[in-house]
């Protein structure tokens, strides 16, 4: 996972958040096919079902700069792929305030 991380411009112990962490997970999951999943991450939040989809076909799928790449013809294709997908959502929280709800355990600790 460090060394994944380190491809993605990130030094070994250094923090993974959660952009980094999941492009880790998604790059190592594509270097071992033998696993039998692919990964497909959410760029801000949102899930695109073309993205799902050519994980679902990970056979014909190629990465770009760690994210999948369409071949030339995968429009064609209109079955989804046997490859199980995991969708990682990242959701970044306190970057600008602390959620009321955290307030009574953070006093604790």
């Amino acid at each position: 996972m460090a060394l994944a991380g380190k491809e993605l411009g990130k030094e070994v112990g250094s923090w993974f958040g959660p952009s980094t962490a999941a492009g880790a997970i998604r790059r190592l999951a594509h270097e071992f096919p033998e696993a039998g999943i692919a990964v497909s991450v959410a760029a801000d939040s949102v899930i695109y079902q073309s993205e799902v989809y050519l994980a679902s076909n990970l056979g014909s799928v190629q990465l770009q700069n760690g994210a999948p790449k369409a071949p030339p013809n995968s429009s064609k294709k209109s079955k989804w792929g046997n490859t199980t997908v995991l969708v990682l959502i990242g959701i970044r929280l306190g970057i600008d305030s602390v959620n009321p709800i955290y307030y009574e355990t953070v006093k604790v600790r």
